[in-house]
């Protein structure tokens, strides 16, 4: 098989942990506004909800951050077949094209208004 199911499970990982981020930060942002998060000042000027979304965008970076460099460990070498090389590349790139594609899309979660 040219193809094994881990290594697919790779290509997808970057994006699929895009979208739960996605998930996560639009459904909290929901919960927030909905409960009033956003009037809950914790220190100084940031909320309650503004923490919990910044939370939530720099755990997924480096959860992003972690599966680009625990795929880039697994690189393989001339030693691999090409096929395997090839979605081990598509994979790391995957994984850091999530990572900018997150970092990107959410950072505004540092400054918009919430609700």
């Amino acid at each position: 098989m040219i193809f094994p199911s881990g290594r697919l499970v790779h290509v997808a990982a970057g994006f699929s942990v895009w979208a739960i981020i996605f998930a996560l930060i639009y459904g909290m942002q929901g919960v927030g506004c909905r409960l009033d998060w956003d009037k809950v000042i914790l220190f100084d000027t940031l909320s309650l909800q503004r923490i919990q979304l910044v939370a939530v965008y720099v755990v997924g970076l480096c959860v992003l951050m972690t599966i680009y460099a625990c795929l880039s460990k697994h690189k393989g070498g001339p030693e691999q077949k090409a096929p395997r090389r090839f979605v081990t590349a598509v994979a790391v790139y995957g994984a850091l094209a999530a990572f900018a594609a997150a970092s990107l899309s959410f950072v505004g979660v540092m400054w918009l208004t919430a609700c």
